[in-house]
Formats: structure tokens, C-alpha cells, sequence
């Protein structure tokens, strides 16, 4: 059984260019919007008055707050030692 659905264009078709899309996630942005989102996120909670969200989440999103602040610190570092550091690494 063959299918007819796959056809292969001829000369003259109209072919349109797929799109091509890109994503450009550094770490450091996430990182960085990871803390600041953790850190709302558990002031929010603490703020709160009989809300949906379980008290003891406070703890573990600002312990996530302080580990990304520590992540950043890390990143932070190894840009200091070289700039170009994270490109070089995306070519790899």
C-alpha cells in the first residue's frame, strides 16, 4: 500500500521557507529571573493572610532564592576571570 500524501514538488511549485525560530536562554537570565520569581513568590506567602499556598513553601522558595543568589555569584565569578567565557562555552 502506498500513500499519495508525500509529494515531492516540481519545478515552478510555489515551495514556501519554513520559519525558523531561535531561543537564546542564557543562564545567567534565568538565574537571575529564577531568584527574583522565588524570592515574590515567598514574600507573597509570607504576606498572606489564609491563602491557598502551604506556609512551609516560604522556606523551600527562599532557600531557592538564596541558592540562585549563590548561582549568580558563581557566574558572576567565572565572568570576572573571562568575559567571554560563556561563548566560548556555547561553541563547544
Amino acid at each position: 500500500m502506498t500513500s499519495n500524501f508525500i509529494l515531492t514538488p516540481e519545478p515552478g511549485d510555489d515551495v514556501p521557507e519554513p520559519k525558523k525560530y531561535g531561543v537564546d536562554l542564557s543562564l545567567q537570565g534565568f538565574v537571575g529571573n529564577m531568584s527574583d520569581r522565588a524570592t515574590s513568590i515567598a514574600d507573597a506567602i509570607n504576606n498572606q493572610a489564609g491563602g491557598d499556598l502551604h506556609p512551609e513553601l516560604a522556606t523551600h522558595l527562599q532557600k531557592v532564592a538564596e541558592l540562585s543568589a549563590q548561582l549568580q555569584a558563581e557566574l558572576d565569578a567565572i565572568k570576572a576571570i573571562d568575559p567571554d567565557a560563556f561563548a566560548k562555552l556555547k561553541q563547544v
